[in-house]
């Protein structure tokens, strides 16, 4: 049996980015693939899953102490 999702989920990248915030954890593309079970490629190739990931990743250095 896969553990890769049928279709990636935008909720699921949704999901694991906020959790990764939320727990302190860099967004990554690698970290949001092995979290997720999607290929990083995929994330990379999917510009809806990609832009989800730059969000979060824009909002996390955001929240970085100067």
């Amino acid at each position: 049996m896969s553990t890769q999702p049928a279709t990636p989920s935008a909720a699921a990248v949704r999901g694991t980015c906020a959790e990764l915030t939320s727990t302190g954890r860099p967004v990554t593309f690698t970290a949001v693939a092995e979290l997720t079970g999607i290929s990083r490629t995929t994330l990379y190739r999917r510009h809806d899953l990609r832009q989800l990931i730059e969000q979060h990743r824009e909002t996390d250095r955001d929240n970085l102490v100067p």
